[in-house]
Parts: C-alpha cells; structure tokens; sequence
C-alpha cells in the first residue's frame, strides 16, 4: 500500500515604495514708477513674490508569490501469505482423516 501525502506552501510578500517629490518655484516682481516734477521727486516700489510648491508621490508597490510543495511517499507492505510447509502439514492431515473413515 503507498500513500502519498502533498503539502503545499504559498508565501506571498508585498513591497510597497512610496516617492515624493516636491518641487518649489518662486518668482519676484519688482515695480519702480518714478514720479519727476519741478521740485519734488516720488518714487514708489512694489515688490510681488509668487511661490508655487508642487508635490508628486509615486507609489509601487511589488508582489512575490513562492510556492513550495513537497511530496511525502510512504509505502507498507503486509504479508498475508501462509507458508507453504503449513499447507503442506494441513493437506496431510486431510488425507489422513479421510483414511481413517474409509476403512
């Protein structure tokens, strides 16, 4: 009689990379009207500051599935014949009591 017996093992792993990235721009103005007269001169400044920040977050994420399967076999034998010596001895004895009821 054989019996094979299978387990089989499944291992699945997960990586997830997460990247980000910001990226950061600014941009000045300045202005400067000039006013002249006569006498009096004016002067005026503005200055106008943009900042723009822009953000990417890149995520991947990696799956690994490993798959192990073993094989057990395992065999037995049973004996189940009778000796031939012993079936000899019966069929002896047979004959005998068949002879003894013949006479």
């Amino acid at each position: 009689m054989t019996t094979t017996i299978t387990t089989t093992t499944t291992t699945t792993t997960t990586t997830t990379t997460t990247t980000t990235t910001t990226t950061t721009t600014t941009t000045t103005t300045t202005t400067t009207p000039t006013t002249t007269t006569t006498t009096t001169t004016t002067t005026t400044t503005t200055t106008t500051t943009t900042t723009t920040t822009t953000t990417t977050t890149t995520t991947t994420t990696t799956t690994t599935t490993s798959t192990t399967t073993t094989y057990t076999t395992i065999r037995s034998s049973s004996s189940s014949s009778t000796s031939s010596s012993k079936l000899l001895f019966n069929l002896y004895l047979n004959q005998r009591y068949i002879r003894l009821f013949q006479v």
